[in-house]
């Protein structure tokens, strides 16, 4: 399986309802919330790999001023972004590999959610992101140990802070902040998670949520309030050109 045929397999029958209800998924998008919040007023604003377009739903259901393009690797994850978004006028979507290629538009806030861990050549992809860059830069990765979950979902790596640090600076980019969330639970969580045999993991974490699932994922939602902002498994990184 290539890797396009492999990411149209996740979003067609493994990730979608995962998106929608995973509580680091839903975190993450609170922390989004919070740094385009920050970073307003806003124009443009770009989602590379957005996916089936959950992100781009809840940024301009919170910032309905702004313009928003997803990108994605294949057509066809790009058509269920398309269907998932079509009442939002202010919301286009087109297909982009953003390791080997950049768009011919600049945008005042791109948004890299949980992408680079998934791209063999990282550094080339970031490039690709100061090219369209006119402000800010927002990126997050997993961190913490690469397990069987990691391998499962597609990660060619996790990072450190170190190391997305040095990337980003290699790319012509410079750090505003960074740092790292999830301790304890969602560590535990995630640690737990990877203890399971494969074919657990992919029950519990990922497939379609009925209601039992559905419950515990927001019970574990609500517990990740309590997580600390500055340790974790998580990187939030916002960065601009220099």
């Amino acid at each position: 399986m290539n890797q396009e045929e492999f990411y149209d397999k996740m979003w067609c029958e493994v990730w979608n309802d995962m998106e929608k209800h995973n509580p680091t998924a839903q975190h993450l998008k609170l922390l989004i919330a919070k740094e385009i919040n920050r970073s307003l007023p806003l124009q443009t604003l770009l989602d590379v790999g957005c996916g089936a377009g959950f992100n781009i739903k809840s940024i301009v259901e919170q910032f309905p001023e702004i313009k928003v393009l997803g990108t994605d690797l294949t057509e066809n994850i790009c058509q269920i972004a398309s269907k998932n978004l079509r009442k939002y006028g202010q919301v286009s979507i087109c297909k982009l590999n953003i390791e080997i290629n950049c768009l011919n538009q600049m945008f005042d806030f791109i948004l890299c959610n949980q992408v680079l861990e998934h791209i063999k050549n990282d550094l080339s992809a970031l490039k690709n992101l100061r090219q369209m860059a006119k402000k800010h830069i927002l990126i997050t990765v997993p961190s913490g140990k690469y397990n069987s979950t990691s391998l499962i979902n597609g990660h060619i790596r996790h990072y450190t802070e170190s190391e997305l640090k040095s990337k980003v600076i290699q790319a012509g980019l410079s750090i505003i902040k960074i740092y790292s969330w999830g301790y304890p639970f969602h560590s535990l969580y995630k640690n737990t998670l990877a203890a399971l045999p494969s074919s657990y993991q992919s029950k519990i974490g990922m497939g379609s949520y009925g209601f039992w699932k559905k419950l515990l994922s927001k019970s574990i939602f609500w517990l990740f309030y309590f997580n600390m902002s500055g340790r974790g498994d998580n990187i939030i990184c916002l960065c601009e050109k220099k």
